[in-house]
């Protein structure tokens, strides 16, 4: 009898050293694979073929001494979802990848079914490869239920169900838009971000209203994005959401005007334009003030024909003060977003400037759009840009030469230049740009 237990106790123990070893060695193979994959995240440069071809060898080996292992399924699969990134995505390289990554997340789900990630990377990897059937869909649900407050999840869903929100179910919709307020509440910043990258005009309504779920500190942020997000879609959204939106511009002005009229000229927001004329009034900060008209100056002339009258209106109100407190800042903004239709208009305004310097830099900015544009222009205008230059080679021929050089327009300068002094800086300034061209 002791004999048999003994051999019993050495049977065990060496099978319980088999165990051990495979186990091991199973754990080794995976750990060198995901080893490579965490830098692979980690930097932008991606892989190259041999070290994917060693992780995939690896990691293949730890799966068939443990093929119930959902977590080495769900690695196979990505390291096959990323082979597939590396070509095109409509490309057979990448299709066949994705088959392929498909295949091991399905062995994932099946030795887990809870496991949320498994099943968003499975509907990802189907809607990549232009599967958009109802497998995918459900599985995207899936994931959504299973796994509502990781991150991985919202971020995932966020991106997906953003760009397939016309092929989405009512349901779906629904879903995702719970999804925004859990993702808000966690990370604002992603939700904010994908928002403006993959989100239609339907997603301004659900972020308006879910916007209270933040605090403070979030707020700030959440409202220059939303001014950001908004502004694309101005014209395409409710006329209650817009005056949301202009409350929350408002709000943002208090705290940050510098901010909030960079997002504006950023995003040409016509529709902001009386909010951001509002603010000039209870501003204290003259700097922040002055942006802020000049911000209503530049989107104005940009967006010109699609304004409506009462913002015109505004506009030229602007314009006509700024020509008596920053005088050279409206040529300089019409040059900026480089509307020649401003040629005239700009001419017509040298009345309202007292300065002879500020009516020279006025006529020299003209000049710069006249010639910028000169194949385009109409023979009224191109005769606007000849008297000009004529006046404006009397007091600064120099800075003449210089915006018709940098307009290959130099040689059609010369006859207004009556001074030799004047005839050999042309020259001089010619031959400095063809060896400047010669150079590169």
């Amino acid at each position: 009898m002791p004999k048999i237990l003994l051999s019993i106790a050495i049977i065990a123990s060496l099978l319980v050293s088999v165990w051990v070893f495979l186990w091991g060695y199973t754990d080794l193979n995976a750990l060198t694979a995901r080893n490579a994959m965490a830098i692979w995240e980690k930097q932008e440069s991606g892989f190259d073929d041999v070290a994917w071809q060693r992780a995939v060898k690896n990691m293949q080996k730890a799966y068939r001494l443990d093929s119930a292992n959902a977590s080495l399924s769900a690695d196979l699969g990505r390291l096959y979802a990323w082979q597939a990134l590396q070509k095109p995505e409509w490309s057979k390289h990448a299709h066949e990848n994705r088959e392929k990554a498909i295949k091991y997340y399905q062995k994932a789900i099946a030795a887990r079914p809870s496991w949320a990630l498994a099943w968003m990377m499975f509907a990802e990897a189907k809607f990549m490869n232009q599967e958009l059937d109802q497998v995918a869909f459900d599985a995207l649900e899936k994931a959504m239920v299973l796994g509502p407050w990781e991150r991985d999840i919202q971020q995932k869903s966020l991106w997906l169900g953003m760009v397939l929100w016309a092929h989405l179910s009512d349901d779906l919709q629904a879903q995702l838009v719970r999804m925004i307020d859990r993702a808000l509440i966690q990370q604002p910043h992603y939700v904010m971000e994908t928002a403006s990258v993959f989100g239609g005009v339907w997603i301004v309504e659900p972020l308006l209203e879910s916007r209270f779920l933040l605090d403070e500190k979030q707020q700030k942020y959440f409202n220059k994005e939303m001014i950001r997000l908004s502004a694309y879609h101005w014209d395409q959204i409710s006329n209650e959401s817009q005056q949301q939106i202009k409350e929350i511009t408002s709000k943002a002005i208090r705290i940050n005007p510098a901010v909030v009229a960079k997002i504006a000229v950023e995003t040409s927001a016509h529709g902001l334009i009386s909010v951001l004329l509002d603010a000039v009034a209870y501003l204290d900060d003259e700097k922040a003030a002055i942006r802020l008209e000049k911000s209503v100056v530049q989107i104005g002339f940009s967006e010109w024909k699609y304004l409506t009258k009462s913002e015109r209106n505004m506009v030229k109100r602007v314009v006509k003060k700024l020509f008596n407190t920053q005088p050279r800042s409206v040529p300089d903004i019409a040059v900026k977003v480089d509307a020649p239709w401003l040629i005239t208009p700009l001419l017509k305004s040298k009345p309202l400037l007292a300065n002879k310097a500020d009516v020279n830099h006025l006529q020299r900015q003209v000049i710069r759009l006249g010639l910028r544009h000169w194949e385009t222009l109409s023979n009224n205008r191109r005769k606007e840009i000849k008297r000009t230059i004529s006046q404006a080679v009397k007091s600064n021929a120099r800075g003449v030469i210089n915006i018709a050089v940098e307009n290959d327009w130099g040689e059609k300068i010369t006859p207004y230049l009556t001074n030799r002094g004047d005839l050999n800086y042309l020259f001089d300034q010619l031959i400095a740009l063809e060896k400047k061209r010669e150079g590169s």
